[in-house]
């Protein structure tokens, strides 16, 4: 959905107008989350499938589920500098993506919301009887989440030159399962952005690696999912000896 809001929208207000509008449509579905969860207590995972579903469909029915590629010479400008420029050699886009990465530790490991948002994910119980602000807390991860995603939406359209309804398929279970095989815990409060970091590449090692192996990609997709299983029982096992 970000992918076409910010691709549809910049021909007619341009790239800076785009990119705000983008980032307002994160925050708002940022919002959304944050509020079915921290409002309406429904299960994080329950709410954030439901509008992955539904802003989903709203992208495909705007678009009638084929890519917006009409890009006028501002956009395309912005797009080459993510896409195919370099920084001391280093590409534009990997220079971002760990500039936010930076960023996140920062907001997480050195701010008094980077604090709170462990403590409602460790025990949201105890956090309440220490005055955090829960709700607030569970609506600020939501959103940035949502800004995050937008960041993501970006690179990938400067990638692929278009806006596409179906941007980011397929990315799910490697983003899910990255975290995990890192030691990111489920259940909250055990993680952070360089055990993240650590999990995705290494995944994507290991698919690359079965990949280039020729196996089967039935075979590759229960290597993957078995990798996963024992991450989880992993990370169980540590969270009970603590």
């Amino acid at each position: 959905l970000l992918s076409v809001v910010l691709v549809a929208s910049s021909p007619r207000v341009g790239m800076p107008a785009a990119l705000l509008l983008m980032t307002a449509t994160a925050v708002g579905v940022g919002v959304v989350n944050g509020m079915l969860v921290a409002r309406f207590g429904l299960s994080p995972l329950v709410a954030t499938m439901a509008t992955m579903f539904a802003v989903g469909g709203l992208s495909m029915y705007v678009t009638g589920g084929s890519p917006v590629t009409h890009i006028d010479q501002e956009g395309s400008l912005f797009f080459s500098m993510i896409a195919d420029e370099r920084i001391l050699g280093i590409p534009t886009a990997v220079i971002i993506a760990c500039g936010l990465l930076v960023l996140l530790w920062y907001l997480l490991r050195r701010t008094v919301l980077g604090l709170y948002i462990y403590a409602v994910g460790s025990n949201p119980s105890a956090a309440i009887v220490h005055g955090i602000p829960v709700g607030f807390v569970r609506v600020s991860a939501y959103v940035l989440s949502g800004v995050l995603t937008g960041a993501a939406a970006t690179l990938l359209s400067a990638r692929v030159r278009q806006g596409n309804p179906h941007l980011g398929e397929g990315m799910l279970f490697d983003s899910i399962g990255g975290a995990v095989v890192g030691g990111v815990s489920l259940a909250g409060g055990v993680g952070c952005v360089w055990a993240v970091v650590r999990g995705v590449l290494l995944l994507g090692l290991i698919q690359n690696s079965l990949y280039l192996s020729d196996l089967d990609s039935h075979i590759r997709d229960i290597a993957v999912g078995l990798l996963i299983i024992v991450a989880m029982i992993v990370g169980r096992s540590k969270e009970r000896k603590e």
